[in-house]
Parts: C-alpha cells; sequence; structure tokens
C-alpha cells in the first residue's frame, strides 16, 4: 500500500517538475512542508523521492538538499549515462568534442561578438561567480556561460551542438564536486576567457579556452580516480 502510495507522491512530484514549479536548478522545499503538502510520511514521501533519484532527476547531496536535475524521461537518461562518463575513454572522446569545439567557439567569439553578445557572457560569468561564493550549485551557471560564449561566436551550429550536451555537461560537472579547489580553478579560468574576448584577443581566447578545459579533464579523472571502490 505504502509503495503505490509513494508512486503516487512521485508522480506529482515529477508533474510539479513538469509544470515548473520546481525549475531544473532549483531546490525541493523542505521535507515537513512536502510531506503536509502531499498528506504523507516522512519515508513515504523519501521513497518517492529516491525513485526520482534513480530516474535522474534529482540529486540528493547531505547537508544541501534535493536539487532537481531533469524535467523528462529524455534528460533523465542523459543524466543516467554520467557512470559511462566515467570510464577512461569515454572522458577523453567527451573532451576531445569540447576542445574541437568550444576553443575555436571562443575564438570566434572574440572575433565577432558585439556589445550584446560580450555583455552576455560577462553577464553569464557573473551568475557564475555568485553561484561559486554562494556555496551553490553553479553547474548550470557553468554551462551557461559556455552556452553564452558558443551564442557569441555568431555561429548556430556551435551552440547547437553544445545544446545537445548540456545536460551531460552538467552532470559531469558536478562529478567533480568533492575535487578541492575544482570551482576555484574553474572561475580563474573562466575570467581569462571572459577577458579575451572582450578585448577581442582571439589567439588569447583560443589558448585560454584549451587551458581550461585541460584542466577540466585532469579534474575529472582525478574525481574518477578518487571513487570508492567496492570491495
Amino acid at each position: 500500500m505504502r509503495q503505490n502510495l509513494s508512486q503516487a507522491v512521485a508522480a506529482k512530484l515529477r508533474e510539479a517538475v513538469g509544470s515548473g514549479e520546481f525549475p531544473v536548478g532549483s531546490k525541493l522545499p523542505p521535507e515537513r512542508e512536502l510531506t503536509v503538502r502531499y498528506g504523507v510520511g516522512r519515508n513515504t514521501l523519501r521513497e518517492a523521492v529516491q525513485s526520482l533519484v534513480s530516474q535522474g532527476i534529482f540529486d540528493v547531496r547531505p547537508g544541501r538538499g534535493t536539487t532537481v536535475l531533469a524535467v523528462d524521461g529524455r534528460q533523465a537518461l542523459e543524466q543516467q549515462s554520467l557512470a559511462h562518463l566515467l570510464a577512461d575513454t569515454a572522458i577523453d572522446d567527451l573532451y576531445e568534442f569540447r576542445m574541437l569545439l568550444e576553443t575555436e567557439a571562443a575564438a570566434r567569439a572574440a572575433e565577432r561578438a558585439g556589445e550584446t553578445e560580450r555583455s552576455a557572457v560577462s553577464q553569464a560569468l557573473h551568475r557564475y561567480e555568485v553561484a561559486a561564493s554562494a556555496g551553490d550549485d553553479p553547474y548550470l551557471r557553468d554551462v551557461e556561460f559556455h552556452a553564452a560564449i558558443a551564442d557569441a561566436s555568431m555561429n548556430s551550429a556551435y551552440a547547437a551542438a553544445l545544446s545537445a550536451v548540456s545536460n551531460t555537461l552538467v552532470a559531469v560537472r558536478r562529478a567533480t564536486d568533492e575535487v578541492p579547489g575544482a570551482v576555484e580553478r574553474a572561475c580563474i579560468e573562466h575570467q581569462a576567457i571572459a577577458d579575451a574576448i572582450q578585448e577581442g584577443n582571439v589567439e588569447g581566447a583560443r589558448a585560454a579556452m584549451v587551458m581550461h578545459i585541460q584542466t577540466a579533464r585532469r579534474t575529472l579523472h582525478q574525481a574518477r580516480a578518487e571513487q570508492p571502490t567496492d570491495r
């Protein structure tokens, strides 16, 4: 009986996510509020939340609450691809893709971006820095920063290609959450990329993005190496 009830609560939570009441990147309300809202006990609510965690829709971190990761099944499947992406060859494939795409997007942004596009890059960087300094989840803001650069390249194919893997990139970035200094390094590297774009420095933007992607790749390998293994 409780299983059916938890399934019903999970369906209501999924509806709330789909309607935008609980948007992607937001935190769920406190557990006490949700138990009152749905008229269930804590155990039933936790079962419902856990079922959506297993589908890649929610992420639960001790001390940080529950974060909405995805809206629909397609996005959830992309989140569930994280385990595959933590394989060495898949990491290399992903970062080869990023190196080919994002280094040239940054260079073209420095060359072609107008005032509107440069402002959008600066604003996206600011949102990332605010999230990082507040100890909030900065990874959606990270993807937004890179998307702003792709848009600033004035090449719609760059923007579309990056958008196609955006949910996967959020999941991969979250995998580095426990690596000391990862977010701080990213802030410094993002600033260097943004500065080069603002200055119209094509080679500087390309070089800064190369350095950033190389660092991100090493950080992800480090996160994978530090994962506990089953014994």
